[in-house]
């Protein structure tokens, strides 16, 4: 479960995301968990890759010592096939005809990001997994260049479905801090990710600059609301898997 009170502690005196210390953000990363109420709105096949992530991903941790430990995946394979799957995922950039469920949309594509990056792991180890993610010269086949790649497409899709809300949506009206941490991601999406060749090729100096923007706004649409409840997505599936 995401606890605003654990992102708080972390935060503490160091401003929002985009102004926070590399370390702090390592720490951010890995207790980056959704949370909020209301039912999923998306399509079945859209449920099926956040359900299917969400089971590998046995939560919880934050900085409260008597919550839940996480569960390693068997293979990490599968925490790159889940990328890479949404990445590819015939519905990325098709709009919810409901302004709010692309914000949910949103959420759940920020999220599969960040799911990747917190994958269970030593506290030693990962941290050295988000710098050479951050920073490694990889070979494009190898489980960082392949999740880079997949991170590019999942963002534009952020940034596709969030800017298409219109000026004067009443969502806009009501979410002014979304729309104003939206502002910054879409310049460096604008600056940095419409050439994919380009942003890999300059990856150490690309990343710095999202990762601090995309963990802030996954934490601003879950606080207002746009975040995800997987007990619930877990239930809705349940129901509609039921024989009659």
């Amino acid at each position: 479960m995401f606890r605003m009170k654990a992102f708080g502690r972390l935060l503490g005196t160091a401003g929002n995301a985009r102004n926070t210390a590399p370390s702090t953000l390592i720490a951010m990363s890995t207790t980056f968990h959704p949370r909020s109420s209301g039912t999923f709105p998306l399509p079945a096949m859209q449920r099926s890759f956040v359900i299917s992530s969400s089971r590998y991903f046995t939560r919880t941790v934050t900085l409260d010592a008597e919550l839940a430990e996480l569960r390693p995946l068997e293979e990490p394979e599968k925490w790159i096939a889940i990328l890479e799957n949404t990445a590819a995922a015939p519905w990325l950039l098709t709009l919810p005809p409901d302004h709010e469920n692309r914000l949910k949309l949103a959420y759940t594509l920020l999220f599969q990001i960040v799911l990747y990056l917190s994958r269970p792991m030593e506290a030693e180890q990962a941290e050295q997994f988000l710098v050479a993610f951050g920073t490694a010269v990889v070979p494009p086949e190898s489980e960082i260049g392949r999740a880079r790649s997949a991170v590019i497409p999942i963002l534009n899709a952020v940034v596709h479905h969030i800017s298409s809300i219109p000026i004067n949506s009443s969502v806009r009206a009501e979410n002014p801090e979304i729309f104003d941490i939206f502002s910054a991601l879409q310049a460096i999406h604008d600056m940095y990710l419409m050439d994919s060749i380009n942003a890999l090729e300059n990856w150490s100096e690309v990343w710095p600059r999202i990762q601090p923007v995309v963990l802030e706004l996954g934490m601003k649409l879950d606080e207002k609301g746009f975040g995800l409840n997987l007990d619930e997505l877990d239930d809705t599936t349940k129901t509609e898997e039921k024989p009659e």
